[in-house]
């Protein structure tokens, strides 16, 4: 189970290489580690981009894994569009709109979100967006913010709204890698072995 609303739209993994050659010598490292192992086990990659070079290597080096692509799904923040929206990046305004954002997060992700939220403030990576209304907002967003030397990228995270300006559409593709060993392991030479108890 995921511990909460990932931000959509991009690969939310990265398998860090600096190059083919420490992306080989990552992805051996893994299989060499799964080749050690002595009982059943599961390794599931998600959310990775593209041609990343370690998970590349990494299928190459295991030939019974599977490799599955997805399109992510994005937040598209419109409330501009809709209402009179009051934005905030202060910790402190953050912290004031937090009830209300939480009291629409599903319950088993709020403290997911909590704590993120507070980090992200504390070091200026978050915005908080509310519609106004007369009984609560009528809309909340929170929107990831990174800083680069281009500019700042703007990373709608979460919202919810019940007057619109907030909407989902297609992202970036993704791709997953799924590779599993029982009682019979193909180890990443094709060669099969049984495991030892």
């Amino acid at each position: 189970m995921d511990p909460g609303p990932l931000p959509g739209g991009r690969p939310a993994g990265r398998l860090y290489a600096r190059d083919d050659e420490v992306a080989g010598r990552l992805a051996d490292g893994v299989a060499d580690a799964l080749d050690g192992l002595r009982g059943p086990w599961t390794l599931h990659l998600a959310g990775l981009p593209l041609g990343d070079p370690t998970l590349r290597r990494l299928a190459a080096a295991m030939p019974d894994s599977s490799l599955a692509t997805s399109r992510s799904r994005r937040l598209v923040d419109e409330l501009d569009t809709v209402a009179e929206v009051q934005r905030s990046r202060d910790p402190a305004e953050v912290e004031r709109r937090l009830p209300a954002v939480l009291a629409r997060v599903p319950e088993r992700q709020r403290t997911f979100v909590r704590a993120v939220a507070r980090l992200l403030a504390a070091i200026g990576q978050l915005e908080v967006a509310v519609v106004p209304a007369a009984d609560g907002p009528a809309a909340v967003l929170l929107t990831l913010l990174d800083r680069r030397t281009t500019g700042e990228d703007r990373w709608p995270w979460w919202g919810s709204s019940d007057v619109g300006g907030l909407r989902r559409e297609l992202g970036s593709p993704t791709v997953a890698l799924t590779a599993s060993a029982g009682l019979r392991r193909l180890g990443r030479r094709g060669a099969a072995r049984q495991l030892s108890d």
